[in-house]
């Protein structure tokens, strides 16, 4: 047989009312996709009061007589790595595992006194229902009501329902555990659980499933001349010596008094207390009625951004574990933080120590070693996304990512080198959500108030800078390519999207080509020559090679002559068997100037969608008389028009663009 679903009561429960969503027009439930509870439900009936962990709900429509089930999602949490006075878990003969007994990790199995290593096989109640898992307490509780008791770690049944709550699944026993870690020569540590089955390969020594731990000052025990410190005996590892030592877990209160300085509390409070975007109460509100309240002395009202939240335990207004500090968002427009002040640390002989870490993953006893389908690894999908969620959210709200993204987006939109005051400008912009007098979101991580102040600020904005040889960039030549394109109004007559064939080996750039999460060039590239003697950078110099340019060259050449084809080096795929012609093409360049306009009219109109009207005089002569000669020789405006159009290309890979008769001399880059 086996034990049913955690079955919720039409008309009682208020779970199954939320999960139901009873329509208002036939009474029958609709059966919402998901559910977010925003609050907390009172409980009904001691299946639902007295439940352990629910992953799924059985809910059933009495009106359409239509069953449906829902998984539950618990809200983002961690649990501390390790632990003291650990419970053993067991499935089986020669399958065990050490596991927190505070954590919701165990099915309850019950023995008789007599003999602790049988099991009742009843269909107890020491299940509420499928495949449940407890804490210890719960499960000694459990046996104790049956006039039962835990059983022994000798016990000798596997765990099926008739003696659990469901198949396969790690029952708690009675024997106390402990694990260890293994100490690598840089400090890195791995979890070992000397009671896991082989199969557990994540808790197993000598395996190098490593992290680095925060240390105390650093410190951690190495292994000198294959001798350990002591509670610490020697192993010798393929990735060197280590040391094999046991630990102790310990917990205390971060601050005692609120007349302590409370200043630290972001740098030394850690752990998390219960908190989630989907409730909108105050997060001690989740816990039940009266166990936190607001403390309104005088010494906490004096605080400054942080809410003292006191447990009932803490007495005389003094400080606990317990006591939750609510602090503002980190980031302007982020979540609300609740701290405990609690510290856990783990100690390692007699002189070393680290904070104990938090872990999303299952780890110790959590892990699994069948297949069923309420034990596979597809069920921590939620905590997966959780830690990667978290992960997300640290890097996002880094102290360095406004620095980061404004400074390459400055290197892509103005300048290789922008001044530290330009730089705070744009970094201010992306924290705050707004510019100056210019509001955006209010909200950190603003990208339309990061592109304005990019846009508006006087170093991208002031004509003087145009004579400095220090500023500007050179230009992406894809980013060039698709500027010369749209400013010459390429069109395709077949209506084809545009194709371009091998970008990456004729020009060095190309769409969902890069070599890395880094891009094609690097933000502190400084090529070999007076920019790197200058002390500047220019990341896009890193592709400019020989090859790259000619190709960058070649291909547009082609472009403008031939359109987009593969003719003569052209960046396009296609090419008919009546050779390179306008007609082969796939698309072409549809500018035309202004009917009877001069060769400076025309050299004018181009400089502007070029180059921005940076060209200097003496090159824009030089264009213009090269046009007329080309007019007058071929007699074409068209093959006139191309050669001017040509003309541009190797002046404007830059900005502000190098004039062809300048010789340019860096000098040390100085800051605004």
């Amino acid at each position: 047989g086996r034990r049913g679903r955690l079955t919720t009561v039409p008309g009682a429960s208020a779970l199954h009312a939320a999960l139901c969503a009873r329509r208002a027009s036939d009474g029958r439930c609709s059966f919402p996709i998901s559910v977010t509870l925003t609050s907390n439900l009172r409980c009904n009936g001691p299946q639902e009061c007295g439940a352990g962990r629910v992953r799924v709900v059985k809910i059933r429509d009495p009106v359409a007589n239509v069953t449906k089930f829902y998984t539950h999602v618990p809200i983002p949490c961690v649990r501390l790595t390790f632990f003291d006075e650990g419970r053993l878990l067991r499935r089986q003969a020669g399958r065990a595992q050490c596991a927190d007994p505070k954590t919701v990790v165990g099915s309850p199995v019950c023995c008789n006194s007599t003999d602790l290593t049988r099991s009742v096989q009843r269909f107890g109640s020491e299940c509420l229902f499928a495949a449940e898992v407890t804490d210890y307490a719960t499960a000694e509780a459990r046996c104790k009501k049956l006039s039962l008791s835990v059983c022994s770690s000798a016990l000798r049944d596997r765990a099926t329902f008739n003696n659990t709550c469901a198949e396969e699944v790690y029952m708690w026993t009675s024997a106390p555990c402990t694990t260890q870690i293994q100490i690598y020569p840089a400090g890195e540590i791995g979890i070992v659980d000397p009671n896991a089955t082989q199969f557990f390969t994540v808790t197993k020594n000598s395996l190098n499933n490593v992290f680095r731990p925060r240390w105390d000052k650093n410190r951690h025990p190495t292994a000198v001349k294959n001798q350990c410190p002591a509670g610490c005996g020697f192993e010798s590892t393929s990735d060197g010596p280590t040391c094999l030592c046991n630990i102790t877990v310990t917990s205390s209160p971060i601050f005692h008094s609120i007349v302590e300085d409370l200043g630290p509390i972001n740098g030394t409070a850690a752990i998390g207390a219960i908190a989630s975007r989907a409730f909108i109460a105050p997060k001690p509100s989740l816990f039940n009625a009266g166990t936190y309240t607001i403390c309104h002395k005088c010494e906490c009202k004096d605080l400054k951004d942080v809410t003292v939240w006191l447990h009932s335990s803490d007495l005389n207004g003094n400080l606990s574990e317990k006591t939750i500090f609510e602090l503002p968002p980190y980031r302007t427009g982020g979540r609300i933080r609740y701290l405990f002040n609690r510290v856990s640390t783990v100690k390692v002989g007699d002189s070393y120590s680290f904070r104990n870490p938090p872990h999303f993953a299952p780890l110790l006893g959590e892990q699994v070693d069948v297949n069923r389908d309420y034990l596979n690894d597809n069920l921590w999908t939620y905590k997966a996304e959780h830690e990667v969620e978290a992960l997300l959210e640290h890097l996002f709200e880094h102290h360095n990512t406004g620095i980061f993204v404004a400074y390459r987006l400055i290197q892509s939109m103005v300048t290789s080198n922008p001044s530290p005051r330009y730089l705070r400008s744009v970094v201010s912009a992306f924290r705050n959500g707004r510019y100056g007098n210019v509001q955006f979101s209010n909200k950190y991580g603003d990208l339309a108030a990061t592109v304005f102040a990019i846009l508006m600020d006087r170093e991208a904005r002031t004509p003087l800078l145009e004579a400095d040889p220090t500023f500007g960039m050179l230009r992406d030549p894809l980013i060039k390519l698709y500027h010369l394109m749209r400013s010459l109004e390429y069109k395709s007559p077949k209506g084809r999207e545009v194709a371009l064939n091998n970008m990456i080996g004729r020009i060095g750039v190309q769409p969902i080509r890069a070599s890395s999460v880094f891009g094609f060039y690097l933000p502190g590239y400084q090529p070999s020559g007076a920019v790197n003697e200058a002390g500047l950078v220019s990341p896009q110099a890193q592709i400019f090679t020989t090859p790259n340019i000619l190709g960058f060259l070649n291909g547009a050449t082609s472009l403008v002559d031939n359109g987009l084809t593969n003719c003569n080096d052209g960046f396009g795929v296609s090419q008919s068997r009546a050779g390179c012609s306008l007609a082969a093409a796939d698309g072409e360049l549809m500018y035309n100037p202004p009917p009877n306009a001069t060769a400076a009219q025309i050299v004018d109109e181009l400089d502007l969608l070029l180059t921005s009207r940076r060209l200097n005089i003496t090159t824009r002569n030089y264009f213009a008389k090269e046009y007329e000669r080309s007019l007058n020789t071929s007699r074409s405006s068209v093959t006139a028009l191309k050669t001017l159009i040509k003309l541009f290309l190797p002046a404007w890979s830059s900005t502000p663009p190098i004039s062809i008769f300048q010789r340019v001399t860096f000098v040390k880059h100085q800051l605004l």
